[in-house]
């Protein structure tokens, strides 16, 4: 009974594991990708929900909505002014 001849079948066995091998990586990969990034945008939002509105109980001279963009660019000029007249005043003295 004769053997029959290899010729062809390495070469398709190896386009089988390529693909497979690419294929289950890049799934593997895409789940990963998606569950780590899930769960990190719920700890950020967790954090964001627990950690900064509890600032502001340690500080109990600004309200909660002391966080808004408009009030901390007022807070900045604030200081900065208070700073440029500091400076004008040990000039003048």
């Amino acid at each position: 009974m004769p053997i029959a001849p290899i010729t062809g079948r390495l070469r398709k066995g190896l386009w089988r594991d390529i693909s497979v091998a690419l294929g289950l990586g890049l799934g593997a990969g895409y789940a990963f990708w998606y569950v780590c990034s899930s769960i990190l945008f719920f700890a950020v939002s967790l954090l964001e929900k627990v950690w900064l509105p509890s600032q502001s109980r340690y500080d109990h001279t600004r309200a909660h909505d002391s966080l808004s963009s408009v009030s901390v660019v007022e807070r900045r000029e604030e200081y900065y002014l208070k700073i440029e007249r500091e400076r004008a005043q040990a000039q003048a003295a």
